[in-house]
C-alpha cells in the first residue's frame, strides 16, 4: 500500500469513527444529539424506570422524563450532571411545554 493509499485510509476511518461517536450519542427516543452538553449519569433507579438497558443507548433530559413520567430532579442525577446551559435550557422548554399543555413545540 502507497502513501497515498495509507492516507486515504487513515482519513476514511477517521471519518468513519466521528460518525461512530456522533451516532451513539443521538436520543433512542427523538433523535436529539445529547452530545452538546445533555450527558450525564442518573442513579440505576431511575434509568431502570426508563425501561432502556445498562448502556442501552442515550436519552435526551425530556425523553428520560417522559419515560419516567416525572420531572427531574438534582436528587436523580449522579457524579455526572448535564451542564448548566443544558440543565437551564431543559427547564425552560419544560415550562413552555407544560404551558402548552403538555404538547411539544417541535
Amino acid at each position: 500500500m502507497g502513501r497515498r493509499e495509507r492516507i486515504q485510509r487513515m482519513k476514511y476511518e477517521e471519518a468513519m469513527q466521528e460518525k461512530w461517536v456522533a451516532l451513539r450519542f443521538l436520543c433512542v427516543d427523538c433523535g436529539k444529539d445529547t452530545s452538546g452538553g445533555e450527558y450525564y449519569s442518573v442513579r440505576n433507579d431511575v434509568w431502570a424506570a426508563s425501561g432502556l438497558a445498562p448502556n442501552g443507548g442515550m436519552l435526551c433530559l425530556a425523553c428520560l422524563e417522559r419515560r419516567i413520567e416525572r420531572p427531574l430532579t438534582g436528587d436523580d442525577f449522579t457524579c455526572m450532571w448535564p451542564s448548566g446551559s443544558a440543565w437551564q435550557r431543559h427547564i425552560a422548554m419544560r415550562s413552555i411545554t407544560s404551558r402548552n399543555d403538555g404538547k411539544s413545540l417541535k
